[in-house]
């Protein structure tokens, strides 16, 4: 049995390590062939996190699902809204544990978080969220909640000695 949280703002304290173990969930995002090193966010990373989004005048808000049988987070979701820019909303990260994939919860997550931003934030008129085109399960949820593309982005990695051997040979050809 899977129960849903939210929170409005700064994390819990005394449950901020299980905060962090949520937030490595976007090290299991597909990235296709681009190799990108995880990143684990420690407590004092998120905190400054929340500072920074404070002093933007920035407000999160995070729904979670807590698997009651395990005592465990299954999964969450963000969102970030700016009154400076009422209309506009950030969904942000949606991540759910091994696990607990294959059984609706990243869709009932979003679904919550879009379902509140409906009823307490009616400024908003748009909301922005990204994916890569690998993420077929973010693309199906997202899809099937009337998300639709809006800009594209293209992320390039090369490795730094093709780089360095072009640039010389560019060199060489200036001389």
């Amino acid at each position: 049995m899977f129960e849903l949280g939210f929170w409005d703002g700064a994390y819990p304290e005394e449950q901020i390590q299980a905060i962090a173990d949520l937030s490595d969930l976007t090290n299991q995002q597909p990235l296709g062939d681009l190799d990108i090193e995880d990143m684990h966010m420690t407590s004092e990373q998120l905190r400054q996190v929340e500072a920074n989004l404070l002093a933007r005048g920035s407000q999160r808000w995070t729904f979670y699902v807590v698997d009651r049988a395990a005592n465990q987070f299954a999964g969450y979701t963000e969102a970030i809204w700016n009154s400076n820019r009422p209309g506009v909303l950030l969904q942000g990260m949606t991540g759910v544990f091994p696990p607990y994939r294959n059984k609706g919860l990243g869709r009932w997550l979003k679904a919550a978080m879009l379902d509140k931003v409906l009823r307490e934030r009616p400024q908003v008129k748009y909301v922005r969220t990204g994916n890569a085109d690998s993420n077929a399960a973010m693309l199906k949820i997202n899809t099937a909640l009337g998300f639709k593309p809006y800009m594209a982005e293209a992320l390039w990695q090369a490795e730094t000695q093709r780089v360095l051997t072009y640039l010389q040979a560019g060199s060489d050809l200036l001389q």
